[in-house]
């Protein structure tokens, strides 16, 4: 869930800071949003260190999206041969 936000939202910075906000106050969330938002707040109810996990999740996301870049790159670089 947290990668489909995150990836939804691009390359928006702050994206943890913001998803720890519209999970304290999702009323300010997007239609779109909201379903999923919704689910983290039922996950963070059910768990005691959640804000932990989601920190890893989110550092996670930051290490896929830079792989995937490089993968990109690579490919890239092996069309131009």
């Amino acid at each position: 869930m947290v990668f489909k936000i995150f990836e939804r939202w691009g390359e928006k910075e702050g994206k943890l800071s913001i998803l720890l906000l519209l999970i304290k106050s999702p009323e300010h969330s997007s239609r779109e949003e909201k379903q999923l938002v919704h689910s983290l707040i039922g996950l963070k109810k059910n768990s005691e260190d959640f804000d932990s996990k989601l920190i890893a999740v989110s550092n996670t996301f930051e290490k896929y999206i830079e792989q995937k870049k490089e993968m990109l790159v690579t490919c890239l670089a092996h069309l131009k041969c």
